[in-house]
């Protein structure tokens, strides 16, 4: 279900801290140590995001849950509480990249990162990855 124009407006004037964008998958979320699986965007992220990779707007936010729901997971051996998750949206038909890194303790997953990623760039960041969800990129 997207996430809600108002919800997204509150968090980037930081009238609200964080935002639910989406549950892990089940296997993901055993992997990671995140019980319950959601996954939620900050603030301090969501505005990096915005700044960072002014390609990133309003209907890329509102979408992340498709990502997380049917995106490829790999992770990379030195960095077990974070997955990369490579996956397209179903309006534009591009690449995005998400970094998910799991809560200290555990309990959540948060966003740190999106932005769209062309089909080698992908492949070059997951050179020394595990595919440990999905289909692939």
């Amino acid at each position: 279900m997207p996430i809600e124009l108002s919800e997204l407006m509150q968090l980037a004037l930081e009238r609200r801290p964080s935002l639910k964008v989406g549950d892990l998958p089940r296997p993901i979320a055993e992997i990671m140590g995140c019980h319950p699986a959601i996954v939620f965007l900050g603030a301090a992220e969501f505005k990096h995001i915005a700044q960072s990779h002014p390609e990133m707007r309003r209907e890329e936010f509102q979408l992340i849950f498709q990502i997380i729901k049917t995106g490829s997971y790999y992770q990379h051996p030195d960095y077990p509480t974070s997955v990369t998750v490579f996956g397209d949206l179903e309006h534009d038909g591009k690449l995005y990249m998400l970094g998910l890194k799991s809560a200290q303790g555990g309990c959540e997953g948060w966003v740190q990162t999106m932005f769209r990623i062309g089909h080698r760039k992908a492949l070059r960041r997951i050179r020394n990855s595990v595919l440990i969800h999905g289909a692939g990129i």
